[in-house]
């Protein structure tokens, strides 16, 4: 998959604690087989690596940032993809979701150590957040 943010990578966001950032202006992706949307409202704590790879070059907020926040919003269900004139909900699967973040970062030029281990990362542990934001959001909805 190859995706790339339109319009480059750069978020509006705000945060009251700054490490919690919801999105002020709406972004797209686009990949070769769609528009995605994360609204305006979407939020996002970071990429989730453990504390003790933050040291290592790994916290929340690198290079690799805009790529976890799009990450987040797939889990959580608050992605859209583009179907005709509207917007609907993209509900990907948790696989299409780690997809998602690692052709996020590889277009953001995450170098591939970095890359490979995010997504090792949440491709493999992943699973009960996956479960938990989608519990969250059918709670939501």
């Amino acid at each position: 998959m190859n995706a790339l943010f339109v319009g480059g990578p750069d978020l509006a966001t705000r945060s009251r604690d700054g490490r919690n950032f919801v999105l002020i202006e709406a972004k797209c992706i686009r990949t070769e087989t769609a528009l995605y949307r994360m609204p305006a409202g979407s939020v996002s704590d970071g990429a989730s690596t453990p504390e003790p790879l933050w040291s290592l070059g790994l916290a929340p907020f690198g290079v690799y940032w805009p790529a976890a926040f799009a990450h987040d919003c797939a889990y959580r269900g608050t992605l859209q993809v583009q179907s005709g004139m509207e917007w609907i909900p993209a509900n990907l699967t948790k696989a299409e979701s780690d997809d998602l973040l690692s052709a996020l970062m590889f277009s953001l030029g995450v170098v591939d150590k970095d890359r490979i281990t995010i997504y090792e990362g949440v491709h493999l542990a992943g699973w009960k957040a996956f479960r938990e934001d989608r519990q969250v959001q059918s709670a939501v909805s």
